[in-house]
């Protein structure tokens, strides 16, 4: 599960949300919840991470990594108000929510 992908995705999810809510009008906080699935049933999901200058080379799991076969789901809540730095501080929570169940 390669960490720049996982962060995108957030980033995009946040602000498709954020989107509709103006869309919509809607005046109530909105919960998401986030989870990773694996295609294929349960199996060991590896994450991969890509940091300038990472000495395990770029697209590859650290040795201190855990490999979990179950993703728990992270929950989020937007508020109606919140404004463009909330939903970036937002899609960073759940980014680093996911992260932390890799050990990373």
């Amino acid at each position: 599960m390669p960490e720049h992908l996982v962060e995108a995705c957030c980033y995009d999810l946040v602000a498709a949300v954020q989107g509709l809510q103006r869309k919509l009008r809607l005046d109530s906080t909105q919960q998401i919840t986030v989870t990773i699935t694996p295609t294929g049933g349960p199996r060991a999901l590896a994450p991969l991470t890509s940091v300038f200058g990472d000495v395990y080379g770029p697209g590859s799991t650290p040795p201190y990594a855990r490999r979990p076969h179950h993703i728990q789901p992270v929950h989020a809540l937007f508020s109606p108000a919140a404004g463009d730095d909330e939903g970036r501080g937002i899609a960073e929570e759940v980014h680093t929510d996911l992260m932390n169940q890799f050990g990373l």
